[in-house]
């Protein structure tokens, strides 16, 4: 899990600004791979979209599913990295800084 901690804060420190907030509760996800270049597009994921692409059996995904139950989404947004169906880091952001990090 360090690998994926340290490719998610490279990750959010190039992401973290293009992310906006919403009018109703979304996470800005990627998809990890070992290609990845700056400025590819974020997913805008709503709660069923997230229910329906990643396991709710993982900690990670509940943890994520709970931000995005609890923050406020006009001021605040959720910036995340999916490596593989049980595994997701995420934050959630409001003027560029850590308000909740995951739980790891």
């Amino acid at each position: 899990m360090e690998n994926e901690r340290k490719t998610f804060a490279t990750f959010l420190s190039m992401n973290a600004r293009r992310a906006a907030t919403t009018e109703t509760p979304a996470a800005h996800m990627q998809f990890h791979s070992q290609t990845m270049q700056p400025g590819e597009p974020l997913l805008l994921m709503e709660r069923d979209d997230i229910l329906g692409e990643l396991d709710t059996d993982s900690r990670p995904v509940r943890w994520l599913l709970n931000q995005l139950a609890t923050y406020d989404c006009r001021r605040q947004k959720i910036v995340g990295l999916i490596f593989d169906k049980q595994t997701v880091l995420s934050e959630v952001l409001w003027d560029g800084e850590k308000l909740q990090t995951q739980e790891r």
